[in-house]
């Protein structure tokens, strides 16, 4: 057995990663939804996913459940009062301030009438789930990437962006033959 292959079966056992397994690549819509799953990946970043994803309870406590309208509307001070009460929280201020950041760039996008995922959809080339090498999909993740930047997104780097689109079924990564 690979040993990627070993590892998948060792995380289907334990339940809250298996329920991620089960949802990972399926697609998205709802707004709440991937503004979580863009949060998630921006927490992993440098650390094991695995981490983060037993830690969702806490983050999803302390960010109301992602709702957009509420996290875009928390102030510093409430981020500080609140991190205090979710001890599971990893206290990394840069990725907990991006969470409020972006969910402020989603709110703006939603108030100018284009929906989350119509503005992914709309970074990318036609024809969805895109579908290819990893090394192509990096590619337009690196695109993506700066867009999502210059549009104010915070913590968006390409390689949170492309686990971000493989997350939410909108890059469908092939396997090259060796």
């Amino acid at each position: 057995m690979e040993k990627g292959m070993e590892r998948i079966e060792k995380d289907l056992q334990d339940p809250v990663l298996a329920a991620y397994h089960e949802q990972f690549g399926r697609e998205l819509r709802d707004q709440n939804a991937l503004f979580e799953r863009l949060s998630l990946q921006i927490y992993a970043a440098g650390l094991q996913w695995e981490t983060i994803v037993k830690k969702m309870p806490a983050y999803r406590g302390l960010f109301y459940d992602y709702d957009v309208a509420k996290v875009a509307g928390m102030s510093p001070d409430e981020l500080a009062d609140q991190v205090d009460h979710y001890p599971d929280v990893i206290k990394n201020h840069a990725k907990l301030t991006a969470t409020i950041t972006n969910a402020t760039v989603i709110k703006r996008l939603s108030a100018g009438e284009t929906s989350f995922i119509d503005y992914l959809t709309s970074l990318l080339p036609e024809g969805l789930p895109v579908a290819g090498p990893r090394t192509e999909l990096a590619d337009l993740a690196v695109t993506i990437s700066k867009q999502m930047k210059k549009d104010g997104f915070s913590f968006t780097g390409p390689s949170t962006v492309q686990v971000f689109l493989d997350s939410i079924g909108l890059f469908k990564p092939q396997r090259q033959a060796d």
